[in-house]
């Protein structure tokens, strides 16, 4: 009904309106009814002759959530507001310009990190996002600054699958294979196998590797 006043009037009382934690849980309970109702025609609300009031819909939710970002902020919780908006942006509805910004604050805050692995997971799942919404090239330059290398180049070799450049995928999976990591490596030889069997049609080199491996399909 995109009444938000109407709803922050019932989940907000005057023992609660400054408390940081309450507020996220307001803002994420509407963002996980919206994510899921979104997805679909919310049971039936919305057809085909009127998807401008379903956009209309997504527009008013989006337009109340980023203002709960202070919320977020004040909770020193800022990765949680850049998925829920991110997500939001890139499988539901938004402007490209509202993306393309949140992205990049949410790269500066990566940077920032003294995890390094955490840092590594945050800029996949950047990299990802950009990767379904077709934004090949930024995609790529992120995947570049996962600072794990196999997880970078697997990364990589996912953007370019994506795009069906399986010259240059597979060269990605060539290179992690050479890398001293078993783990990635094995995963690397799995997927390339995959990929001859599957997509390619080159079933001896398939073949050769599942033998090379002992994990035969």
């Amino acid at each position: 009904t995109k009444d938000y006043a109407g709803y922050e009037a019932w989940m907000v009382n005057a023992t609660n309106a400054d408390d940081d934690k309450h507020r996220r849980n307001v803002a994420e309970h509407a963002w996980n009814i919206a994510w899921n109702g979104f997805a679909g025609d919310w049971g039936g609300d919305y057809t085909a002759y009127n998807q401008k009031e379903k956009a209309d819909a997504m527009a008013a939710f989006w337009t109340w959530f980023k203002a709960q970002r202070k919320w977020y902020d004040k909770g020193k919780d800022p990765w949680t507001f850049y998925d829920r908006s991110i997500s939001f942006l890139t499988y539901r509805s938004g402007s490209k310009e509202d993306r393309d910004s949140l992205i990049e604050e949410a790269l500066l805050y990566t940077k920032k990190l003294e995890d390094k692995g955490d840092a590594n997971n945050k800029l996949a799942w950047i990299s990802d996002r950009l990767r379904d919404r077709k934004v090949y090239d930024r995609a790529l330059y992120i995947a570049d600054q996962i600072t794990d290398r196999p997880y970078a180049e697997y990364e990589k070799y996912e953007i370019y699958a994506r795009q069906n450049e399986w010259e240059k995928a597979i060269a990605r999976l060539k290179e992690i294979e050479t890398m001293p990591n078993d783990k990635w490596k094995m995963q690397a030889m799995n997927e390339r196998a995959r990929i001859y069997r599957e997509v390619l049609g080159k079933y001896d080199e398939a073949i050769k590797l599942y033998q090379l491996i002992n994990q035969p399909p």
